[in-house]
């Protein structure tokens, strides 16, 4: 099975997918309106103040979606990074803010997009490894 004639094609839909979650309602404070994932991403960096890593995931996710634009087969640790990064963010419950802390009342649309396209990617990276590994007659 000739994989890499579908890697710019997930590449593209990976690509699309995290964008749309950059659209889309991520989450809304107690009290508060709903916040848009690219507001998130404006100021996630900042999360390890709160002991929140969640927002690297986008660097690994970046990392294995260019891969695959570029047809390269994409690596394990980056793809398993992110996800595992992206999954952590669903121990966040409270958002920095000028007067402290706020409490997050409820996740939306967005934020679970964000972490299906993770997941798809650290998928895509297993499944390229296990094609790779049983055409080198890996199975034993």
């Amino acid at each position: 099975m000739d994989v890499s004639r579908y890697r710019p094609l997930l590449g593209v839909a990976a690509l699309l997918i995290w964008i749309v979650s950059l659209a889309l309602p991520v989450e809304t404070d107690c009290g508060g309106l709903p916040i848009k994932g690219y507001l998130v991403l404006e100021t996630g960096w900042l999360g390890p103040l709160g002991g929140q890593f969640g927002w690297y995931a986008n660097l690994c996710m970046l990392w294995t979606i260019g891969q695959l634009l570029l047809n390269k087969r994409p690596e394990m640790t980056p793809a398993v990074v992110g996800a595992a990064l992206a999954l952590s963010a669903l121990t966040w419950w409270r958002l920095p803010s000028d007067a402290g802390y706020s409490v997050l009342c409820e996740r939306h649309a967005g934020f679970y997009t964000w972490i299906a396209c993770a997941v798809l990617l650290a998928l895509v990276a297993l499944a390229e490894s296990t094609i790779r590994s049983k055409s080198k007659g890996g199975t034993r």
